[in-house]
């Protein structure tokens, strides 16, 4: 995955590269995490997850509030986790230096333990109508057997000659289908188009980051979002 990244970020009309385990507007899973003090007390809970590469947080511009982002130079990185603001809060824990851990299911002192590095600012994945999950995200180089989201940011007005690129960089891998795209701020209007009138939208697009989304389903399809 990471060689398809920086092959990417080659290509003249392409800014930047990232990859997630889910997109804006989609579902998180779900489970019980344990957050673990200094001391070794836990407190366990539900959280959302998701799983992000080293850039996702910098590329989607999350304000960090507390600690650092994901750095692949860090040899323990991948025992470490970020939280937003609603999943640091839901363990009564206040900004300080202390070092705090996350564990999945309730903590039993067995399981692999996760340094929390960090403290972002809550985003809003679904739409306003939603309430602000406690989210957890974890640093892995998704595997590209498995479903991935990739997030291309690209530069303005080069939408077809972005897909022209993408859609000849990935016949290389013998995919059969040709990408299939859509546009973040696009799929955001779907979420609203009953209760917001479509005027409201005009001078927001525009200003909005120009992403693309690729979406791995399996060995042989390649389903792909552009992001606006």
């Amino acid at each position: 995955m990471n060689v398809i990244i920086e092959e990417l970020k080659t290509f003249p009309s392409i800014k930047d590269v990232s990859a997630s385990s889910n997109i804006p507007g989609e579902e998180l899973n779900s489970s019980i995490f344990s957050g673990i003090d200094e001391g070794g007390s836990s407190i366990s809970n539900n959280s959302k997850f998701m799983f992000v590469n080293h850039e996702f947080i910098n590329m989607m511009d999350m304000k960090i509030l507390q600690g650092r982002n994901f750095d692949k130079t860090y040899s323990t990185e991948d025992r470490s986790v970020i939280l937003n603001k609603a999943a640091f809060n839901n363990y009564g824990w206040e900004n300080d230096d202390k070092t705090r851990e996350i564990s999945w299911g309730a903590y039993t002192g067995e399981q692999p333990k996760f340094e929390v590095i960090g403290v972002i600012d809550d985003f809003q994945w679904l739409s306003v109508h939603n309430k602000i999950d406690p989210v957890i995200i974890f640093p892995r180089e998704i595997p590209i057997s498995l479903r991935l989201y990739m997030f291309v940011r690209i530069e303005p007005d080069s939408d077809q000659e972005s897909l022209n690129l993408l859609n000849g960089y990935f016949k290389k891998f013998d995919i059969r289908n040709e990408l299939s795209f859509k546009f973040l701020n696009q799929e955001v209007r779907l979420q609203y188009n009953n209760i917001i009138h479509p005027e409201l939208f005009k001078n927001s697009a525009t200003k909005s980051p120009r992403l693309f989304n690729l979406t791995r389903l399996d060995l042989k399809t390649w389903l792909c979002s552009f992001i606006k």
